[in-house]
Parts: C-alpha cells; sequence; structure tokens
C-alpha cells in the first residue's frame, strides 16, 4: 500500500459557512471545552447561529482552527476521496485512493 499525504495551509471558513453551517454547529457543540451556554446558542435559528459560529471562528486561535478544520475534514473526508478519484479518473490518472484522514502535525 502506498500513502499519499497532502497538506492544508489555509481552510477559510467563511467562503463555505453557508453551505456547511449545519456541520460546523455540530462539530462545534459536541466539541470539549467549547463554553455550554455557546453550544446552547448554536442550536438557535439559522441566522442566530450563523453570527455565533462567526464570532467563535474569529475568536478562535489558529491552533484551535486547525483542530476545527482536522475535525471538519474528517466529517468529509469520503467524499473529499471520491471527488478526488473522480478528478483523477477524469484527467487520465487510473488510480484509486481508499480513504482520507487529516491530523495536525
Amino acid at each position: 500500500m502506498i500513502e499519499l499525504t497532502m497538506q492544508v495551509s489555509e481552510f477559510d471558513y467563511t467562503e463555505t459557512l453557508d453551505t456547511f453551517l449545519p456541520d460546523l454547529i455540530k462539530i462545534l457543540s459536541e466539541s470539549e471545552g467549547v463554553n455550554p451556554l455557546i453550544r446552547k446558542c448554536v442550536g438557535a435559528s439559522p441566522e442566530f447561529s450563523k453570527k455565533i459560529v462567526k464570532g467563535i471562528l474569529s475568536a478562535m486561535s489558529a491552533k484551535q482552527k486547525e483542530a476545527l478544520t482536522v475535525k471538519f475534514l474528517n466529517v468529509y473526508a469520503s467524499k473529499l476521496v471520491a471527488q478526488v478519484n473522480e478528478v483523477a479518473a477524469k484527467n487520465g490518472i487510473v488510480i484509486t485512493l481508499d480513504n482520507a484522514r487529516a491530523t495536525i502535525k
């Protein structure tokens, strides 16, 4: 088996917030170290939740954002693998990626 390593240097949550808000709310509400009041607030109306999540993201340290990104990417690992396989096939690269897992290095 061959292991392929990729690095994520930047992930812009503001660009993807509308699309992935429900997933980010779930991740934040289940994460350790998140204030219980914030956990309760992120489950409110979608517009209020969006404001709360934007506030949380802007207040997070780089290390906290990295940890959140790892959780987010792992939630979408199978979708990312499927898309990479699809792009590879369209470009004539005969390869099958089986899985993906994000970690902090």
